[in-house]
């Protein structure tokens, strides 16, 4: 669990804040994605490096997981022919 947390914290540092918390709680239906100014979009990059490690947390450790994470895993793990965790 600390190295998806370490892997999580360094996807969520690599831009500026707060966009990729933004990002991450809208992955999880906790808020919208929009932002404003002086806030930017993030990079295609990061948005795939918060759903990978978004991901493995929901397969891994599912009891972990808030919002409605679950179902971006479920997408995920039938595109990758991976268990899916109900």
């Amino acid at each position: 669990m600390a190295a998806v947390a370490a892997r999580l914290t360094t996807a969520l540092s690599r831009e500026s804040n707060p966009a990729p918390i933004k990002y991450a709680l809208s992955v999880m239906n906790i808020m919208a994605p929009q932002v404003r100014l002086p806030l930017v979009e993030l990079r295609k990059e990061t948005k795939v490096e918060i759903d990978a490690v978004l991901t493995q947390v929901c397969g891994h450790y599912p009891g972990y997981a808030i919002g409605e994470p679950m179902r971006q895993y479920r997408k995920f793990a039938r595109q990758q022919d991976l268990a899916v965790v109900s």
